[in-house]
Parts: structure tokens; sequence; C-alpha cells
């Protein structure tokens, strides 16, 4: 894989990053629950960290540039449905936080099938392997607010 290839495959990832990174945050404030906000807010921290990182592999690859996602831009793709799941059901949330993490999981499963460097597979591995935790994890916590719904 050639430097340009590389910037163009860190540069969706960070992408995939920022929109979790946002999708987490905005997911965060719509919910009641203290202790989805905590996990929510926790998933949010988490893809600010890969994104640092795979800003970094950008650097260490020769791709100074790669960006991705700017701070103001609409949330696309697998947190599309989150706008709609703000309606005061920390499960519906939680089923949108779910969908976005699927699809970001694809985009690594993607990334993960190309010939990469070794040091770049590691970091795409045990990112991928963070993002599929937190989707059980939130699948679990989806789960559980449908079978306790909250109460004020």
């Amino acid at each position: 894989m050639d430097v340009g290839e590389l910037g163009g495959l860190l540069s969706r990832l960070i992408q995939t990053c920022r929109e979790g990174e946002r999708g987490f945050h905005a997911a965060a404030q719509a919910v009641r629950d203290a202790e989805v906000l905590a996990l929510l807010a926790s998933y949010r921290d988490e893809r600010a960290v890969f994104v640092a990182e795979l800003l970094a592999a950008a650097r260490r690859f020769g791709n100074p540039e790669v960006g991705g996602l700017s701070a103001g831009a609409p949330l696309h793709r697998g947190w599309m449905h989150l706008p709609a799941a703000i309606t005061g059901d920390d499960g519906a949330v939680l089923n949108a936080a779910e969908a976005g993490e699927a699809w970001a999981l694809d985009r690594y499963q993607e990334a993960l099938t190309l010939r990469l460097p070794p040091d770049l597979r590691a970091l795409l591995e045990r990112q991928a392997g963070q993002i599929r935790h937190s989707q059980s994890t939130i699948r679990l916590f989806a789960t559980t607010q449908l079978e306790a719904p909250f109460t004020a």
C-alpha cells in the first residue's frame, strides 16, 4: 500500500472516529440515566483517543495533512438515526449508538482486509476490538433499558 492509499484509509477511519466521538457526545446529552450517560461519555473520550492515535499513524506514514470530519459537519452514516432517537427514550438512544458502532466496525473490518504495515494493523485490530466491545456493552445496556424503563 503506497503513502497516498494509506492516507486515504487513515482519513476515512479518522472521519469514522470523529463521527463516533460526536455521536456519543450527542447521545450522552440525550439520556437521562446517569450510568448510561457515563458509559456514552467514556466512549466519546475513547473515540477522541482513537483519532489522536490515527493522526499520529498518519504522520508516521508521511501523511501529516490527513484530517477528516470538520467539527460543524452533520452526523452521517451509522449515526444518522440518532436525531430521531432523541425522544427521551434511553433505549432508543442506545440503539442508535449501537448502530453507529456497527457502522464503525464495518469500516475497520474493511480496512483490515488490506495489506497494512504490521504496526498499523495492530493499531486497527486493537481499536476494532474496543469498538466491538463497546457495541456489545451498548447492546446489553439497551436490553436492560427495555426491560427496566426509567422511572423518575
